[in-house]
Formats: C-alpha cells, sequence, structure tokens
C-alpha cells in the first residue's frame, strides 16, 4: 500500500483550518464551533500519525472491560468489579520501549509495561464507565476518544439493546475501526441477542464492525475462548506495523474527509438560488430607493429658478467672439436690474449646481442608506446565511454617511456633464451669428476686398438663415435650456446611481461573490481529500 502523502494532509487539514476561519457559509455560530472541535479532533489524529496504534476499550458499568484488559495482558494490571465503576482515570497497556510517546493525557493515568513483541505497535486503553453518575468519567473517555485509531466497544446481553448506550459512538466511528464485543458468553447468549444487536449496529452505521462474542472471565483466568482468541489475533497478527501505519493513515483520511462532508452537510444544497434571490431583491429594493431619491430631487432641482437662470447664462455666455462678447453684456445687464440672474463672476458650474443635498436631508439619506443595509443583512437570516452577514452586517457608519454627503458632488458632476453636453449640442443657427460676425471681420483685415466677402458672405447666409434666423439666438438658448432642465431627471438619477449603487449593491454583490467563492473553495478541499484518499490507497 502506497504511504500516506503526509504533507499533503498537512496542507489539507491548514487550508481547512483557514476556510473554516474565513467562512460564512455556516448557519450559525454553534455550527462553527462544532465543526471547529471536530477540526481539531483531526488535527489531534494527524499528529499521533507516527505514534503506535491505539486500542481503547469503552463500555458502560459492569460490562467487563477491565477484565478484558487484564486477560489481553495476561495478568492483572486493573481493578474489575462486575456491579460498581471501578475505573476513574485512564489505564495504558505499552510496550516499554513506547512509554515515552504515550501522549501527556495518558501517561498521566496508569501504565503498565510489557516486552511483548507482537504488542509493540499498539497501546491498549482501558477507559472509565460512560454511563457512570461521575460526569468526569464521559470526559476522561473522550479524551481517550480522540487519540483513538481502533474503538474496542465492550458490552452484554443485558447492556446492548439501550440504544443511547452506543448512540454516542455513532458519532466517532468516522476515522477509526470499531470492533463490538459482547461479552460474559459464559453465562450464555442467544443467538437472537447477536442477531438483534447487529440489526441496531447497522442502525447506528456499524453494521460493517467486527462482532465477537467471548467470556474475557473465562479468558483471564487462562481458560480457552475462541472469541477471545480471534480478538488476540486481531490486535497481535493481524496488525502488524505496516499494516498499524496503513490503518492509521485510511482512519485519518477518513476523518478528514467526513469533517469535510460534514462542513459541506450545512451548507445549503440550494445555495446558487438563495444568492440569486438575495441579489434580485437588493437589486429591486436599491431601485425604488434611487427612484424615490432621484424624483425627489428632480422635483426640488425644477422648483428653484436660480438653475433656470444659471442654465440660460452658461449657454449663453458660452459663445466666443463678438456673439459672446454681446450675450455677456446682455446677461451682464440683466444681472445688475435683475436679482434673479447671478452676477457675471458666479457663473461657472459650482455654484449654479449646489442644489442637490443639503445638510439636513444629507443626515436623513444615511439614515435611509443604513436601514437599506440592515434590512439586507437580516435578509442573509431569512435565507438560512446567518453567518452570511459577518463583518458586512455592522453598518459602516462613516462610509454611508460619507456616500450621502458626497451625492453632491456626484449631482453636481453629472449636471456639469450635461451642460457640456446642452452646450455642444446648440443649432447650427446660433455658431452661423457668430461666424456671421467674426469671418468676415477677419478676412477683411486680412486684405480681401470687403465687396467681395459680402457678397459671398450674404449669399450663403441667406441660404443659412433659412433654418434658424441669427436675430433668434436668444431664443435658441432658452429653448436648449428648457430642453436641459426636461431632462433634468436623468442626469439627476445618474448622479444618483453613480453614488450609491457601489456602496449598496456594488458591496453587497461583492460579499455574495466572497460566499461563492468559499462555496467553491470547499469543493476544491473535499476533491483534494478524494484525491489523497486515492493516491493512498493505490487507486
Amino acid at each position: 500500500m502506497p504511504e500516506l502523502d503526509a504533507a499533503g494532509v498537512d496542507a489539507l487539514l491548514s487550508a481547512s483550518r483557514t476556510w473554516l476561519a474565513e467562512t460564512s457559509l455556516l448557519p450559525d455560530e454553534p455550527a462553527r464551533r462544532a465543526l471547529a472541535a471536530r477540526l481539531d479532533a483531526v488535527t489531534t489524529q494527524r499528529e499521533q500519525l507516527r505514534c503506535p496504534l491505539y486500542v481503547v476499550l469503552v463500555g458502560g458499568t459492569g460490562v467487563g472491560k477491565s477484565t478484558l484488559l487484564n486477560a489481553l495482558a495476561g495478568e492483572s494490571i486493573a481493578p474489575a468489579s462486575a456491579v460498581r465503576p471501578t475505573t476513574s482515570a485512564l489505564t495504558a497497556y505499552v510496550h516499554a520501549a513506547n512509554e515515552l510517546m504515550l501522549a501527556p493525557q495518558v501517561a498521566a493515568g496508569r501504565v503498565a509495561t510489557h516486552e511483548r513483541a507482537e504488542l509493540r505497535d499498539k497501546i491498549i486503553l482501558d477507559t472509565p464507565d460512560y454511563d457512570s453518575l461521575d460526569r468526569d468519567h464521559w470526559a476522561v473517555m473522550e479524551t481517550a476518544l480522540k487519540l483513538a485509531d481502533v474503538v474496542v466497544w465492550v458490552t452484554t446481553a443485558q447492556k446492548y439493546a439501550d440504544l443511547a448506550d452506543a448512540g454516542w459512538l455513532a458519532r466517532y466511528r468516522l476515522g477509526r475501526r470499531v470492533v463490538v464485543v459482547l461479552n460474559r458468553a459464559d453465562e450464555g447468549i442467544e443467538p437472537a441477542v447477536r442477531d438483534d444487536l447487529r440489526r441496531r449496529l447497522g442502525e447506528l452505521g456499524l453494521g460493517a464492525s467486527p462482532l465477537l462474542t467471548l467470556s474475557a472471565k473465562r479468558a483471564a483466568a487462562g481458560e480457552d475462548d475462541a472469541g477471545f482468541g480471534k480478538l488476540s489475533r486481531l490486535l497481535a497478527e493481524e496488525l502488524d506495523a505496516k499494516q498499524v501505519r496503513a490503518l492509521k493513515a485510511e482512519n485519518l483520511l477518513a476523518a478528514v474527509t467526513g469533517w469535510l462532508d460534514a462542513a459541506a452537510a450545512q451548507v445549503p444544497s440550494d445555495l446558487d438560488e438563495r444568492l440569486r434571490l438575495w441579489r434580485d431583491e437588493a437589486e429591486a429594493d436599491y431601485r425604488r430607493l434611487a427612484a424615490e431619491l432621484t424624483g425627489r430631487l428632480a422635483t426640488r432641482l425644477h422648483a428653484d429658478p436660480r438653475l433656470t437662470r444659471h442654465v440660460e447664462y452658461w449657454l449663453g455666455f458660452g459663445f466666443g467672439g463678438p456673439v459672446g462678447a454681446l450675450l455677456a453684456a446682455l446677461y451682464g445687464l440683466r444681472a445688475v436690474f435683475s436679482p434673479h440672474y447671478p452676477r457675471l463672476w458666479e457663473v461657472s458650474e459650482a455654484p449654479a449646481l449646489e442644489l442637490a443635498v443639503g445638510a439636513d436631508e444629507s443626515a436623513a439619506l444615511s439614515d435611509r442608506l443604513l436601514a437599506w443595509q440592515a434590512r439586507h443583512a437580516a435578509r442573509a437570516v431569512d435565507l438560512g446565511l446567518a453567518c452570511a452577514t459577518g463583518d458586512w452586517a455592522k453598518p459602516d457608519t462613516a462610509a454611508l454617511r460619507a456616500a450621502a454627503a458626497g451625492l453632491d458632488d456626484s449631482l453636481r458632476g453629472a449636471l456639469g456633464r450635461a451642460l457640456q453636453g446642452a452646450g455642444q449640442r446648440l443649432s447650427a443657427g446660433a455658431r452661423i451669428l457668430s461666424l456671421t460676425l467674426n469671418v468676415p471681420t477677419l478676412l477683411v483685415l486680412l486684405g480681401v476686398p470687403g465687396w467681395a466677402v459680402a457678397d459671398y458672405w450674404m449669399a450663403w447666409m441667406a441660404h443659412r438663415a433659412a433654418q434658424v434666423p441669427p436675430w433668434q439666438i436668444l431664443g435658441v438658448v432658452k429653448r436648449r435650456a428648457r430642453r436641459f432642465l426636461g431632462q433634468v431627471s436623468e442626469f439627476v438619477g445618474e448622479a444618483v446611481d453613480a453614488g450609491l449603487r457601489g456602496r449598496l449593491v456594488g458591496r453587497l454583490s461583492t460579499r455574495l461573490e466572497a460566499l461563492h467563492s468559499q462555496q467553491r473553495q470547499l469543493a476544491e478541499l473535499r476533491r483534494e481529500a478524494g484525491r489523497l484518499e486515492s493516491a493512498s490507497a493505490g487507486t
């Protein structure tokens, strides 16, 4: 059998621990703690990979575990009683050469050494009775089970029928070999009892475990017992040093695979559909919020006469040359006589567009954004992804308040870009007026006869004037300003989307993609575990 890829197992365990620490796919914190405890047990099993095989005897009160250990040792090394629990600590039967390799929690108990070559690669542990009233017994037994490679469950015809007596054993079957011993054969055991015990073992997932019927009492007295002989051969002969390593490797890989399967079982099978539902509902909720905000801001802009004056002034003042000078003079005179028009030195994008979100509205908007995030953090719980909220559920108050305050800048930028586009789209007739006044003057200054320029130019202008007469330049500016204001909702919507989508829907989408990534990572870990199992098995 090929050697275990220990480095590959270590990398897999490390990646599994990282995944567990970072994942948001678990339903709740208790599930995370349970998986963490189980992974610790698997890690302990990895640390024991090069140690001798731990064979752990477990059972209820008076089933004969200590008697069985004495029989295996061929001497009295553990006190025995048929009525009350007498073992309160671990008792280890270990080859003298391996005494220093005992785990600290085992070395702290009772240790009996031997020189038997057939048991050199095994450490046999006797544990307290798990059904004792002393709860410390249970803790000691679980300590031994975390080290176990082979679990020998000892029961009797009187004890086995209590499923609670062995139900816990099903939790430890992954990553360990289980041997079932039906003791006290000297008292007589009906075949129906064996059949019923086999059925119950199948219900616990232990149907393939060896079932041996024996009398530890007879064996301890030196009498022949067929069942005890099978157990002795299993421990002494069938598990040589090479087989011990192979069994440990097989158990370890089974434990790792079992842990990954348990982790995958916590992830909803319809995760993709749940995440899609979450994203769609968040997007619809965001669109309602953005539409409401856009409508409120657009209404406010439409109702403010300053914006209308600014747009007209900005568009009209955008002409160059004599036309620009004339329009500047005209708007300048209006500014003097009409307080509704901005002053000449105020004509710029920034003052004209500081109309979006006031300080009081900014605070209210911040509260709306925080409420949106809280609502969709709670939605994760509804979808069975409570841990998926994680740090995202903690409101980033500073960032969201900055988003609310920054919406004014976003709106100003969007309106500024729209104004520039509107200026560039002024009608050809308005530009022709500028050419009409500027180009002939330039040609005359260059020496071209004035009569020739006037004759040619007036003929060309007569053709173009039919489209937009030059004297209607102010009307063109007003129409363009009204058209621009009619599209203000579109520009506001663009600004709202630019200011909020990334901080709300974008941040949630990043979170959902992280969940998808964690799902893919777990699938990859399970594939790697399968590869290691195949390589170890030589398939």
